[in-house]
């Protein structure tokens, strides 16, 4: 990825390889500008996505504090339970 090392002389850095950023064409600038434009795009969702992956977590631990304290399961068995106990 490009990295400008130093804004002042416009040095920047691709795979490890220095170059000048007013010396590259057009063309080039212009695939940097755009590379750099899709990595704070990148960084914006990945912090998106970070903040949905907390909200749904919150969500959740509010959901498991909202239900009935036993399942429809829990309640079948316990059911069960309690109509043996009567047949004895």
């Amino acid at each position: 990825m490009p990295t400008k090392k130093n804004s002042e002389a416009s040095i920047v850095n691709i795979d490890g390889r220095t170059f000048d950023f007013d010396s590259l064409s057009p063309e080039c600038r212009t695939t940097i500008a755009k590379l750099t434009n899709i990595d704070g795009e990148i960084a914006k969702l990945s912090y998106e996505m970070e903040k949905s992956e907390v909200y749904r977590e919150r969500q959740y631990l509010m959901l498991k504090q909202q239900l009935p304290a036993k399942s429809l399961e829990e309640r079948e068995k316990g059911g069960k339970t309690e109509n043996k106990q009567k047949d004895d």
